[in-house]
């Protein structure tokens, strides 16, 4: 995210889940929904977590409506939205893999390291590793491959 000025601003990147069956680790800022039999999503933050806050809010009304599902505007249902927050002046990053889950698997992110500058490796449960480049100029292309 790049400002058009100087000033210190707040970031608010949000997450929609359709579910409000979740557990966060609060260390590592990993979210992770918990539907039992059904197939499920880890969030994981790949930056440096120290600036950045992770917070999961369902069904609230106030003081803004938040983490609720209105398909049907007439019967809405609580929900989980997934909130990664930073504060910074000039350029602000996110870096975040969306990790499906198959029915029935609690867990399939293990570690992961930057690399270099725009490089990750990430490796999963099952013992397979994951290699993205996520350039520094966003309109670069993206680029990712598993091991």
């Amino acid at each position: 995210l790049i400002p058009n000025d100087d000033e210190v601003h707040g970031y608010d990147l949000r997450w929609h889940l359709d579910s409000t069956e979740t557990v966060l680790d609060d260390k590592s800022g990993i979210f992770r929904s918990t539907d039992s039999g059904l197939p499920n999503l880890e969030i994981v933050p790949l930056l440096d977590t120290h600036d950045l806050k992770v917070r999961a809010t369902s069904a609230r009304e106030s003081p803004e409506i938040l983490g609720w599902d209105a398909f049907d505007p007439t019967a809405p249902k609580p929900a989980t939205t997934v909130r990664h927050l930073k504060t910074g002046r000039g350029r602000v990053t996110f870096v975040t893999l969306l990790v499906p889950l198959r029915p029935g698997v609690s867990y399939d992110w293990k570690s992961h390291s930057q690399t270099g500058d725009e490089t990750w490796r990430v490796e999963l449960a099952d013992g397979r590793f994951l290699s993205l480049r996520i350039p520094a100029d966003p309109g670069r292309d993206l680029a990712g491959n598993v091991d």
